[in-house]
């Protein structure tokens, strides 16, 4: 079965690459994110995800580094506590309409000395779940 794919990048900011993917049967929306690491900037990317949740019509699937965690209990410090939920994360997935798709693997995506934490995902919207 030969089946053509098409990739056309919609949109690049400095912290994320939105494209559409096109095959002979379907098509979709993926945009591949590496959050700064200075939260400063990641209120750009928050901003600028949920603009495009606004315009993005279809099935759509995030994924990458965000460099942020949704939940305390996504971030585990070296004295074994839970840490605290990037609120302006959870506010972005929560306007923009998205899900959180889950994992298999380790729970944690980074880790620094006795700091852990799940900073990698992959979130899609209702039209994507379908």
């Amino acid at each position: 079965m030969d089946e053509s794919l098409d990739v056309s990048v919609i949109f690049t900011h400095p912290q994320f690459i939105h494209a559409k993917v096109t095959t002979s049967s379907e098509s979709f929306f993926i945009t591949a994110v590496y959050g700064s690491p200075q939260e400063k900037w990641r209120r750009y990317l928050w901003r600028n995800l949920e603009a495009l949740a606004l315009v993005t019509t279809g099935p759509w699937l995030i994924l990458g580094d965000f460099n942020a965690v949704l939940t305390g209990s996504e971030r585990l410090n070296k004295q074994g506590r839970d840490g605290v939920a990037n609120s302006q994360f959870l506010h972005c997935v929560n306007e923009a309409k998205l899900i959180n798709l889950g994992f298999s693997g380790p729970k944690y995506t980074w880790k620094r000395g006795g700091d852990s934490a799940r900073l990698d995902r992959m979130l899609g919207n209702l039209q994507w779940l379908d």
